[in-house]
């Protein structure tokens, strides 16, 4: 079932991605500060919820999940980089 867990991860993230990639395209500075400001609420929300319920750092299901949002939010920036000195 792990197929599956990844399918559903990957869709969501193709649907979500244009809402840090077209602000990156269309207005540099913002789109970044938008990208930080995503990533760093997204952070701040995972410790919140590890120091209210108390979990353990090692708890897989949430560590997989931050995995998959920060290599989105890492290919977003580097797609970025690529558009910008490359092309």
């Amino acid at each position: 079932m792990g197929q599956t867990w990844y399918l559903a991860v990957d869709m969501q993230l193709f649907f979500v991605s244009p809402l840090f990639i077209y602000p990156l395209w269309r207005w540099r500075k913002w789109g970044l500060v938008w990208l930080t400001a995503v990533a760093l609420a997204c952070q701040t929300i995972i410790f919140y919820v590890y120091a209210r319920d108390d979990l353990s750092p090692t708890l897989w299901v949430t560590r997989a999940y931050v995995l998959s949002q920060n290599i989105l939010l890492l290919s977003c920036v580097a797609g970025f980089n690529l558009k910008k000195f490359i092309f």
